[in-house]
């Protein structure tokens, strides 16, 4: 009966692990893309991140360039 307590306890503390860990990443999602909203470089938000390489923080964000997307839009407008 012991062994069933220790893996119930294992069980409820690594759920409640899983949740922790998804609220830090849509956490950390959120402040990165407002810090590329508001205009800083993919280079200054992965050394904020952590990453080796902006190139991963591109593969992530790369759908956060709002500025990409207005000229896109204008552009469409103008014709």
């Amino acid at each position: 009966m012991k062994n069933t307590s220790h893996l119930t306890n294992l069980t409820s503390f690594l759920q409640k692990l899983c949740f922790y860990f998804k609220y830090v990443l849509k956490l950390q999602h959120c402040v990165a893309s407002n810090l590329l909203n508001d205009g800083f470089t993919t280079v200054q938000v992965a050394e904020w991140l952590g990453h080796s390489s902006s190139t991963t923080t591109l593969k992530f964000y790369a759908h956060i360039d709002k500025t990409s997307k207005l000229a896109i839009a204008n552009s469409l407008q103008a014709d």
